[in-house]
């Protein structure tokens, strides 16, 4: 009886003590709140925001009992001087939060565009080396700052407590559409496909109503009244820390659904946006000697699968009778496929700057070599595939001289003739019968008939450039001169009226172009245009924009079944400093497009 008791005793005791060591509380969490990277408009101080985000942040976490928010003073002297606006890269964060041994970090972007200030906070597990979770938030006015980041730190803390579990969609990767059911992505190699990064997790977006200054709501204003929806909202994606320079959609993976692909001076990123969600599927890296100067996306064989067209420079180094080694730069496009599960280049090394422009019949893919002196006194020809190659076909009647940047082909209305639309080396826009003159005799003193019409104010801009020497193209000689690349001039039959209208984009400087080889755009807009018997007047144009625009598309970028304004926008663009950039989406309705 003792001992039955004994070991009842020494049973409930040992009981007790598990049940103790259970209910121990487990470990707090420790978590870095590092500074938010800022974009606002030149000259316009946000840190007092960025300082009030961390506060409000700081002190809603540190709220909860089971949260360690590690202060500022112990990781501030390790942050580099200037980083604190432009933020740490992601791989220095993870080594800081190892050293503070930290749990998750916290980081950020803060993106002001006239009154609207929208909010992105990502968390990242320092262990794993992933984001775990993330999303965005949009303040119409700075009073709205501390009410939304309060509520966006207590979803941070339900994630991370695991008061709320996360849809599949903010935590897994977006995989490639596999070529096969056999078949998955694969890197192929680098001789002979492309250099493929690994896959990016889930970017966020927002809506906001104040990426451009609207009045009543609405960011498009004209006489091409509801060509925006009534809400009047515009997506907008977090802010890359690198300067974009072209974006085409389309579907280049086969699966029935549109891409953005997006381009940097090296690097091709292409994503794909369903719901609120940009997901990244692939990164590109091209060799460092390439330098990309435009890109398109089009159906080249007519499978139903777009390509992907780059047009680039290559840089290759010559000898000289000296001896000593120079630099030159030449053209060596490329097309990339989707095949087998990996993007392939089909055809490389092609002689020609690629453009797909717009024309009375629909789009093609154009071509034009570049020519000794004034780059473009070659012809402008159309780019066919046939039998598994590239070759040049018929040119297409636009006068030698001009550039297929900025280049377009519209019937204005049924009862005119296709004319040649171009936004020139002055930024002017002008509309050309097809003519076999060449552009400087088009250009005499007092005009000639081919010549037809001409603005009084610019349009395009760009920081894409070719240097030459030699001649202009009215013969006079020149060293080491820039020809900037304009951007592109859609064509748009959307209003039942028979009538072809153009959108373009007009980015604006303060010194305007009196700077020739520098320049520097703060602002911008997109313009809708349409033929009025003597020349083109103003249909409709967003308000203004807080950035340049180098690129923009009229497609459906986000897979709804309607097409978008997707537009491109670069902060601080020939600055001199850290470049930044995001994608913005309007939405339209069917009559705007």
């Amino acid at each position: 009886m003792k001992r039955t008791l004994s070991i009842f005793v020494v049973s409930i005791f040992s009981l007790l003590c598990f049940s103790s060591l259970s209910a121990a509380p487990a470990a707090k969490k420790s978590i870095v709140v590092l500074p938010f990277t800022q974009s606002a408009p030149a000259g316009e101080n946000i840190e007092y925001i960025q300082q009030g985000i961390l506060l409000v942040m700081g002190n809603k976490l540190a709220m909860e009992p089971d949260i360690d928010v590690i202060p500022s003073s112990r990781f501030a002297s390790l942050i580099k001087r200037g980083q604190g606006r432009r933020g740490l890269p992601l791989e220095e964060a993870y080594v800081l939060g190892k050293k503070l041994a930290a749990s998750y970090l916290v980081q950020g972007n803060i993106v002001k565009i006239g009154n609207s200030i929208s909010i992105d906070a990502k968390l990242f597990d320092v262990n794993s080396y992933r984001q775990v979770w993330g999303t965005s938030v949009v303040c119409e006015k700075v009073d709205d700052i501390i009410p939304k980041v309060s509520l966006l730190s207590d979803k941070m803390l339900d994630h991370i407590l695991g008061r709320e579990t996360p849809p599949p969609s903010q935590s897994e990767e977006t995989p490639l559409p596999p070529a096969s059911s056999a078949q998955q992505p694969r890197v192929e190699a680098p001789s002979e496909r492309v250099p493929v990064a690994p896959r990016g997790g889930i970017l966020t977006g927002a809506a906001s109503t104040g990426l451009v200054m609207a009045v009543g709501g609405a960011p498009i204003r004209g006489s091409g009244e509801g060509v925006v929806s009534s809400e009047g909202s515009v997506w907008m994606s977090e802010v890359f820390p690198t300067e974009f320079v072209a974006v085409g959609v389309g579907d280049v993976t086969g699966d029935n659904k549109n891409e953005i692909v997006v381009a940097s001076r090296n690097v091709l990123r292409i994503f794909r946006k369903e719901g609120g969600i940009l997901s990244m599927l692939q990164r590109i890296d091209l060799a460092r000697n390439e330098h990309i100067l435009s890109l398109d996306v089009f159906d080249t064989d007519g499978d139903g699968i777009s390509e992907i067209i780059v047009s680039q420079l290559s840089s290759q180094h010559m000898g000289t009778t000296t001896g000593s080694a120079q630099s030159t730069n030449v053209v060596a496009s490329f097309i990339l496929e989707y095949k087998n599960g990996v993007f392939a280049r089909r055809a490389q090394k092609l002689p020609w700057l690629l453009r797909v422009i717009d024309t009375a019949a629909g789009a093609k893919l154009v071509g034009q070599r570049l020519s000794l002196g004034f780059p473009f006194n070659n012809p402008i020809q159309e780019i066919l595939y046939k039998n598994g190659r590239y070759d040049a076909g018929d040119e297409l009647g636009i006068s030698r001289g001009l550039s297929l940047y900025g280049l377009a082909l519209a019937r204005f209305i049924p009862s005119l003739p296709e004319r040649v639309v171009s936004i020139n080396s002055d930024d002017f826009l002008c509309v050309y019968e097809k003519s076999a003159l060449s552009l400087s005799r088009l250009e005499v003193w007092g005009g000639a008939q081919d010549f037809v019409y001409k603005s009084q104010s610019g349009f395009g801009g760009s920081n894409s450039y070719l240097r030459y020497e030699g001649a202009s193209r009215y013969g006079e000689p020149v060293e080491n001169r820039r020809v900037y690349l304009n951007p592109r001039i859609v064509v748009v039959d959307n209003w039942g009226d028979g009538k072809q209208r153009l959108i373009t984009v007009r980015n604006f400087s303060p010194a305007g172009r009196t700077l020739r080889d520098m320049r520097v755009f703060t602002s911008s807009e997109i313009v809708c245009l349409e033929w009025e018997g003597l020349g083109l007047s103003e249909f409709w144009r967003t308000r203004e924009i807080g950035g340049y625009v180098p690129d923009f598309q009229i497609q459906d970028a986000d897979n709804d079944g309607e097409k978008d304004l997707l537009v491109v926008i670069v902060k601080s663009s020939g600055s001199g400093i850290r470049e930044e950039s995001l994608l913005a989406i309007y939405k339209l309705l069917p009559a705007g497009i």
